[in-house]
Formats: C-alpha cells, sequence, structure tokens
C-alpha cells in the first residue's frame, strides 16, 4: 500500500500536490480549530459549574441567615407584645389614679366650700397658713 501511495505521488504534478497539501493543512486547521472549540467549551462549562457550586453555597447561607434573622424577630416581637401588654397595665394603673385624683380633688374642694359658708378674711385666712407651718409675711 506503501508503494501504491509512493506511485500515486510521483505521478501528480506540483500544482496537484500543492493542492493536497494544503486541503491537508486546511482539514487539520479545521480539525484542530474543532478541538480548540472543544476545550474552551469545556473550560466554560467547568467554569459555570463553580460559579452555579458557589451561587449554592450562597444560597444555602443566605437561607440560614434569613431563617436565624426570622428566629430573632420573632423572639423580639414576643417580647414586644409583653412589653405592650405591661405598658397597657401601667396606663390603665396611671388612669385609675387620675381618676381617683380627680375624684379626691372634687372631694376637696366640695369639702372648702362647704367648711366656709363666708369668704375668710385676711385674718383666718394667716391663721390657716399658719397651721400649715407657712405664716404670713
Amino acid at each position: 500500500m506503501t508503494e501504491e501511495i509512493g506511485v500515486f505521488w510521483d505521478q501528480l504534478t506540483g500544482w496537484q500536490k500543492t493542492k493536497i497539501i494544503l486541503l491537508i493543512i486546511v482539514v487539520l486547521g479545521a480539525l484542530a480549530g474543532f478541538i480548540w472549540d472543544d476545550l474552551k467549551a469545556s473550560s466554560q462549562i467547568r467554569a459555570a459549574q463553580k460559579e452555579a457550586a458557589q451561587a449554592e453555597r450562597d444560597k444555602d447561607a443566605a437561607l440560614q441567615r434569613a431563617a436565624a434573622i426570622a428566629a430573632e424577630l420573632k423572639v423580639r416581637e414576643e417580647a414586644l407584645a409583653k412589653i405592650e401588654v405591661q405598658k397597657n397595665d401601667k396606663q390603665n394603673e396611671v388612669n385609675q389614679a387620675d381618676k381617683v385624683t380627680a375624684d379626691a380633688r372634687a372631694d376637696y374642694d366640695r369639702a372648702v366650700q362647704q367648711h366656709r359658708t363666708v369668704t375668710p378674711g385676711t385674718d383666718e385666712l394667716c391663721a390657716d397658713l399658719a397651721a400649715l407651718v407657712h405664716p404670713c409675711q
């Protein structure tokens, strides 16, 4: 077979030999281009797989952070609810104390009005102040 190829090659003209060599170069170039593109695509696929794996890890970490934040939020909301109950209880106490104070003030004013049927004079007012340890000057 090698002899047949050698005989065939010898029978070709220079121009035909050049065409065959150029054809072989073009075929080898195309083959090299396909191999290069395949290697480049494989490299891009590996890079994309690494990015996808990193994105998956980032997603998992973000989900864990979100779960921790949700748990903390729940704890704080429960604490806030307790504080709101305490605040409402204290406000009710303050409202009750205001009512008691207003009632006591009204009772005091009514008692003062009933005790003093006549408008007191200066001497009587000074005597009342002196009894309270605030003498007139």
